[in-house]
């Protein structure tokens, strides 16, 4: 029985998230733990073979790809397994620096646990019930955004709060869904569900002007644990968004549907721009960076006529790596300058006395901005040349939505290099207090930008499979 995709990936992550929660004390077992667990769980989700059958010497092992729970049937095929690849592959990158980054005790046990319930979500049939699903994520992701000690923000209560908005939404629209099947010339209520689905996923993925939650708990809470929290979520619902268009042929047919998701992308690339341009502090570029990219991923779904669908794997990794570079550098900012308030204008000399981090900064937000020749620009260059270029509209609002973001970026540039107004400049010249680690990952990290800005297919590779899954937007296509 253990030779199911449900039980491997679905229900032994749950069985060990707990056996981790009581073992929390113990720090370097429970990451160790994790760790190894992760990595096999990533490893056997890249190597499965299309038929599901693991060769191992002479020995074969035949996996299946279905088991029914509380009466809903949970479906992990081939086809699903380069996204739950991805998922297991952030929880062991960021479980594997969580300690030394001082995250909560119990980030061990939740991540293992939020992954599986994303991948639940994304399994189970039918597949509307993983609503509920992404509820119970963001009720089970408390403990890990909210400071170790202190009560849960607003910013956390009223991401809650929206998450729950969105779940009878979603519901709705499947109660509606029974009659558009049996009556699919009634318009009215084809437009009413796409209304209600719409609006959850407007909720769910933060959009504006529900995305309030976003800079408040970008503030609140860990930066390298909110990363890790948004990278999942926003990975996963992009995914199970597609899913509808999949699913149901009324709504991929909508007279501009596709012509909606390119300005609700564009517009959200703007209004991100435009936020980021405006911000002062720095743990609240991890929220609207989200924002950011979260607008490319609308327009490419609303490319997804011209193919743009195809240049979603090329976004995966350098999301992944813009997400925790960015928020490994807070981290280690605030630990290094413990009177360091998180305000742009105060980076001023942190250049000279923190270059790895200042430069793993700088080239951070420009590969999240969609500079050449770093992670971002493959991604982003094929979907921008997918527009459909007249002089004028969503190509004029794309380029104001990068000056936006290049603006925020050379402000952080200009005040990592500007001289401090309390130190000498003799002074200031000798770097201070990084360790072997920080030089590690920051230059680990600006060649990695620059390997998927050269060779996007290198990474990319491993996340094409996310696409198998649907294959009637192609043949609509």
């Amino acid at each position: 029985m253990i030779n199911n995709t449900v039980i491997i990936w679905i229900l032994i992550p749950v069985a060990l998230s707990g056996i981790l929660a009581l073992l929390q004390r113990f720090a370097k077992l429970s990451t160790a733990i994790v760790l190894v667990s992760s990595a096999l769980l990533t490893v056997l989700a890249f190597i499965l073979p299309e038929d599901l059958i693991l060769s191992i010497g002479s020995r074969q092992i035949a996996f299946t790809d279905s088991l029914e729970i509380f009466g809903r049937v949970l479906k992990i095929t081939k086809a699903n397994l380069s996204l739950v690849g991805g998922i297991y592959l952030c929880v062991f990158l960021w479980n594997s620096l969580a300690r030394k980054l001082e995250t909560s005790q119990w980030f061990n046990a939740l991540s293992l646990l939020i992954a599986s319930l994303w991948i639940s979500a994304l399994a189970v049939q039918p597949f509307l019930y993983a609503s509920v699903i992404i509820l119970l994520v963001a009720v089970v992701s408390i403990p890990l955004l909210s400071p170790r000690g202190s009560r849960s923000g607003a910013g956390v209560l009223r991401y809650v709060t929206l998450q729950a908005i969105a779940m009878p939404l979603i519901l709705l629209s499947a109660w509606m869904l029974s009659d558009i099947e049996t009556a699919p010339s009634a318009s009215a209520l084809i437009l009413r569900a796409t209304v209600l689905i719409l609006g959850g996923f407007a909720i769910w993925l933060a959009l504006f002007p529900v995305h309030t939650w976003l800079p408040m708990v970008g503030q609140e809470s860990h930066p390298w644990t909110l990363s890790f929290l948004l990278v999942v979520m926003q990975s996963s619902l992009t995914v199970f968004f597609i899913y509808f268009f999949e699913e149901y042929a009324w709504l991929r047919n909508l007279p501009n549907i596709w012509e909606i998701l390119r300005w609700a992308g564009i517009g959200t690339i703007f209004i991100a721009s435009l936020l980021l341009s405006f911000q002062n502090q720095i743990r609240r570029l991890l929220a609207y960076f989200y924002l950011w990219e979260t607008g490319y991923a609308l327009l490419a779904i609303g490319l997804a006529q011209d193919g743009g669908l195809h240049y979603l794997p090329l976004i995966f990794m350098p999301r992944i790596l813009g997400y925790a570079g960015l928020s490994y550098i807070i981290v280690k900012l605030e630990h290094l300058e413990p009177d360091f308030d998180g305000n742009i204008n105060n980076l001023k000399g942190f250049f000279h006395r923190y270059p790895f981090l200042s430069l793993g900064l700088i080239s951070t937000l420009l590969s999240l901005s969609g500079l050449p020749i770093l992670a971002s620009f493959p991604a982003k260059r094929h979907l921008i040349n997918l527009l459909p270029w007249s002089g004028y509209g969503m190509e004029t609002w794309l380029i104001l939505g990068f000056v936006g973001a290049l603006i925020m970026t050379f402000r952080i540039i200009y005040a990592l290099v500007s001289p401090s107004e309390e130190e000498q400049a003799i002074a200031m010249l000798a770097p201070q207090k990084e360790d072997i680690g920080i030089a590690v990952f920051c230059t680990a990290l600006m060649l990695l930008f620059l390997i998927s800005g050269f060779f996007p297919s290198i990474f990319s590779g491993l996340f094409k499979g996310i696409l198998a899954p649907f294959e009637n937007i192609y043949l609509f296509n």
